[in-house]
């Protein structure tokens, strides 16, 4: 009988692990890739730095649902769903990790990427990333909203939420 009632236990606390914060599989990489895509069309000289750093997440308004100053209700960042997602995120339980990204170009200009946080359905994940020019003391961070469509995810949102000068 104590063997089923710690089976139970280790079954969900799996079910529910892989709800939190970040998941094991393929979607944060294919996430990051999404992002570092993005990045480079806009920017093609940086140096990506090869894991992720949760000290991104200090500056973002996780209790608030990382609301922003723009009241469009069309935004993801302003529907309910998506700010419920965002204050259930336990940000001490996030932790970096390496990333499946090959990027070894040098450049005064770095970024860097937050782990990604998935929504409990697997559904939503939210990524921060943040670009710091290393000369001129300047940068941005950013927050970047992903929605998975059947097995593809797409960015549905980006917004700058921190000016560094």
């Amino acid at each position: 009988m104590m063997l089923k009632i710690k089976l139970l236990a280790m079954f969900i606390a799996l079910i529910v692990a892989k709800g939190k914060c970040q998941t094991t599989d393929g979607d944060r990489d294919k996430i990051h890739k999404l992002l570092f895509s993005a990045i480079k069309k806009s920017q093609s000289d940086f140096t990506l730095l090869k894991t992720t750093r949760r000290t991104i997440l200090k500056n973002f308004d996780f209790a608030h649902g990382g609301k922003t100053l723009s009241d469009d209700q069309k935004l993801p960042s302003n529907s309910k769903e998506w700010i419920e997602f965002i204050k259930g995120i336990d940000t001490s339980k996030v932790t970096d990790y390496n990333l499946n990204i090959s990027r070894d170009k040098k450049s005064t200009t770095e970024v860097m990427f937050s782990p990604v946080m998935f929504s409990q359905d697997g559904k939503k994940a939210l990524c921060l990333s943040r670009t710091f020019d290393t000369k001129g003391i300047i940068g941005s961070e950013m927050a970047w909203y992903f929605k998975k469509n059947e097995e593809k995810w797409e960015i549905v949102e980006v917004y700058t939420h921190v000016f560094i000068d």
